[in-house]
C-alpha cells in the first residue's frame, strides 16, 4: 500500500469521526513519507495527525504536531503550508487560554494568507472562527491593538513565537 493511499483512508477515517483509525493510518503514512524522504508529504500528514489530535481532545498532542510540520514546512520555504500550520498553532494557544498569543498568531496568519492571495482552507474555517471569537472575547478593547501587532509582525518572528523559539 502506498503511502498515498494511507493519507486518503487516513482522510477518510478523520471524516468519519474515527479518529483513533485515522490516527493509525497518518502514521503508517508519515513512516513511509519518511522513509521516502518526502518532506512535503511528511509535513501534510503531521498537519493531519495535529488535527485529529486536537479532535481527540489532546492540545499538546496537537501542538506537537502542528509545530512538527511548521518545521518541516519551514524548512522547504512552503508559505502556503505555515499558513494553515501557524493557524492551527493559534487554534490550540486560545483552546489553552493563551489569547494574546493566539491573536497575533491568528494575525499574522491571515497577514500571510493575504500577501499570498490565497483563500482560508475549509478544514481550518470552524478552529480559526472559534479561536477569533475567544480572543476577541477575553481581550476585550486590547483585540485590535494587539491583532495589528499581529498583522505587522515579521514571518520569522511569528514563526518563533510559534515555535517556541524565542523563548
Amino acid at each position: 500500500i502506498t503511502a498515498r493511499s494511507l493519507s486518503c483512508l487516513g482522510q477518510s477515517a478523520y471524516f468519519q469521526f474515527d479518529y483513533e483509525r485515522a490516527e493509525e493510518l497518518f502514521e503508517e503514512c508519515l513512516l513511509l513519507n519518511q522513509r521516502s524522504g518526502s518532506l512535503s508529504h511528511a509535513a501534510i500528514t503531521t498537519l493531519y495527525l495535529g488535527h485529529t489530535a486536537r479532535e481527540q481532545g489532546n492540545l499538546d498532542g496537537a501542538l506537537t504536531r502542528y509545530r512538527e510540520a511548521l518545521r518541516l514546512s519551514r524548512e522547504l520555504g512552503d508559505k502556503v503550508r505555515i499558513e494553515r500550520e501557524l493557524t492551527a498553532i493559534a487554534t490550540i494557544h486560545a483552546a489553552q487560554g493563551q489569547m494574546e498569543r493566539a491573536a497575533r498568531q491568528l494575525a499574522a496568519a491571515t497577514a500571510l494568507r493575504q500577501s499570498l492571495g490565497s483563500n482560508q482552507h475549509p478544514l481550518d474555517r470552524d478552529a480559526v472562527a472559534d479561536a477569533e471569537q475567544a480572543t476577541r472575547d477575553a481581550l476585550g478593547d486590547d483585540y485590535p491593538r494587539i491583532e495589528a501587532a499581529g498583522r505587522a509582525t515579521p514571518l520569522e518572528q511569528a514563526l518563533a513565537d510559534a515555535l517556541d523559539e524565542s523563548a
